[in-house]
C-alpha cells in the first residue's frame, strides 16, 4: 500500500478507485447474469435497513482514516510555516548586523534558492546534498568569530537559534516523504466499502434494476470518498503548501 501511495496523484487515485467500479461490474454479473445468478436470487426478502450497519461501520472507518489523513496535512503545514519563520527572523536579524550580517544574509538567501530548486518535490527528489551542503554554509557563516565579539554576542546567540528552528522544521519536513496513513486503516476502509456493496446488492437479488441504481449510487459515493482521502494522503504533493512560504521569502 505505501508503494501505491507514494506514486503521483493520478497513478494512486486510478488504481484505488478502479477497485470498488470493478467490484460493482462483477457483482452484478454475478448475481444477475453469470449461471450461479439463480442461487443469490433465492436469497429474496432481505429488508433495506439491513445494509445499514455495514455502511455505518465504512463510514466511521472512513472517518478515522480521514482524520489522521487531514492531521498529517495540518502537521506538514505547520512544519513548513515554521521553517519559513525561522528563515525571516534569521535574516531580520542579520540584517541588523551591518556588514558583519552580509555574509549571513548571502548564505540564507542561498539556502532558499537551492531548497526551492532541488527539493520543491520531495515526492521525486528526497533528501537534497546540496541543501545540506548550503545549511552547512549557512552555520559557519554565524558562527564567523567575528560575531563573538560583545557587540554581536547577543544577536549571534538569536541567529544560532533561528538556524536550529530552520534545521529543525526541514526534518520535520523530510519526514512527511514516507509519511503514510496506516496500511490495516486502508485495508479495512476499502474491504468495508466491498462488503457494503454487497450488503446493498443483497437487498435487491430480486429485482435488477434496482440493484444497479443502488449500488451505482453508492459505488460513485465510494469512489469520491476514496479519490478525496488518496489526494490528501501525500500532503507535501502539494506545491503551494510545502514551498509556497518559501517562495514568499526568495529574494
Amino acid at each position: 500500500m505505501h508503494a501505491l501511495l507514494d506514486l503521483d496523484l493520478h497513478w494512486r487515485i486510478l488504481p484505488v478507485c478502479s477497485v470498488p467500479i470493478l467490484f460493482a461490474f462483477l457483482l452484478q454479473w454475478v448475481t444477475q447474469h453469470s449461471p450461479i445468478a439463480g442461487f443469490f436470487q433465492s436469497y429474496t426478502g432481505i429488508v433495506g435497513p439491513y445494509f445499514g450497519s455495514i455502511g455505518i461501520l465504512f463510514a466511521l472507518f472512513a472517518a478515522f482514516l480521514g482524520a489522521d489523513i487531514w492531521g498529517s496535512v495540518q502537521e506538514s503545514g505547520r512544519s513548513v510555516e515554521h521553517e519559513a519563520g525561522a528563515i525571516q527572523s534569521l535574516r531580520q536579524i542579520a540584517r541588523t548586523q551591518g556588514q558583519d550580517g552580509t555574509a549571513i544574509e548571502r548564505r540564507l538567501n542561498h539556502y532558499i534558492e537551492t531548497r526551492l530548486a532541488q527539493e520543491s518535490d520531495l515526492q521525486e527528489t528526497g533528501r537534497s546534498e546540496d541543501v545540506d551542503q548550503a545549511l552547512e554554509e549557512l552555520v559557519t557563516a554565524v558562527l564567523d568569530p567575528a560575531l563573538s565579539v560583545d557587540a554581536h554576542r547577543t544577536a549571534q546567540g538569536a541567529m544560532l537559534q533561528s538556524y536550529r528552528d530552520i534545521r529543525q522544521a526541514r526534518s520535520d519536513r523530510l519526514q512527511f516523504i514516507d509519511s503514510h496513513s496506516d496500511p490495516y486503516k486502508w485495508t479495512a476502509v476499502i474491504l468495508l466499502g466491498l462488503l457494503t456493496q454487497v450488503a446493498i446488492a443483497m437487498v435487491h437479488f430480486d429485482n435488477r434494476k434496482a440493484q444497479g441504481a443502488a449500488v451505482f449510487v453508492f459505488t460513485i459515493a465510494f469512489v469520491v470518498t476514496l479519490t478525496v482521502l488518496v489526494a490528501h494522503e501525500s500532503p507535501l504533493a502539494d506545491p503551494e503548501l510545502h514551498s509556497g512560504p518559501i517562495h514568499r521569502l526568495a529574494q
